[in-house]
């Protein structure tokens, strides 16, 4: 297989430009891997937005047909996106979002995506979600989920910008309490905007009433440090694709 997906430049604050490389990893990159990821979690300030992967979990993806895909900058890997395909029992985020019993095995996670903090801010995980959501639907599936925790800005952005919805808000990892995201790419939802409903992201209460009433989370406004509003909305139809 052919690992490389993309190739382009990016120009820093200061001007300076940067060639990166998008390509699917592999277990030789293992090592790379668990150290970016040991790196975000030094920086966290709420280490309750992220949630680790060990080493047993990353190496079976290579020996499965999950995928991990990973930019580089100057040979330095500098962010990766997981592509797990789960089995029909518990671990499928497809059960928490009520899809069908018959179509989980279509579902597909966007597992975790991590970007080096020196190269936040170049939408480097939007490029990465665009190639797995397209890879996902090349290998056939069409559900798509991805869990981000309620505190995390930047992640839950990102998802909503490619295409997911907030579908449920529930404990998931041993209790941590995440957004779960969802995307069906047979049918793409719109939102009624006029009955969209604004809401605190602290507000577990009044989202969970919502999500139980088939509203969705579609889009959110930054207010400050942790705080944003999330708006629900009902969909208005449902677009065959």
């Amino acid at each position: 297989m052919n690992s490389f997906i993309e190739r382009d430049k990016i120009i820093a604050l200061d001007k300076s430009e940067f060639t990166y490389e998008i390509r699917f990893l592999e277990q030789q990159d293992l090592q790379n891997i668990l150290e970016l990821q040991n790196l975000i979690v030094s920086h966290l300030i709420n280490p309750e937005i992220f949630q680790t992967n060990d080493e047993k979990f990353i190496i079976n993806i290579f020996h499965t047909q999950e995928e991990i895909i990973g930019i580089f900058i100057q040979q330095e890997l500098i962010a990766y996106l997981m592509v797990d395909i789960p089995s029909k029992e518990e671990d499928n985020l497809g059960i928490d979002i009520a899809v069908p019993h018959n179509e989980l095995d279509k579902v597909a996670h966007l597992d975790n995506v991590v970007v080096h903090p020196i190269f936040r801010g170049f939408s480097f995980q939007l490029k990465l979600q665009s190639h797995a959501i397209n890879i996902i639907k090349n290998k056939g599936y069409y559900h798509i989920c991805s869990t981000v925790s309620p505190y995390n800005y930047p992640s839950l952005y990102n998802l909503l910008q490619s295409g997911l919805f907030i579908k449920a808000l529930k404990p998931k990892y041993g209790g941590k309490i995440r957004y779960v995201c969802h995307q069906n790419m047979k049918k793409i939802s719109e939102i009624q905007t006029n009955s969209v409903i604004p809401v605190m992201n602290t507000d577990f209460d009044q989202q969970k009433a919502l999500l139980q009433q088939d509203y969705c989370g579609y889009r959110i406004e930054k207010q400050q440090n942790e705080i944003f509003i999330v708006n629900y909305g009902r969909p208005k139809r449902v677009v065959p694709k």
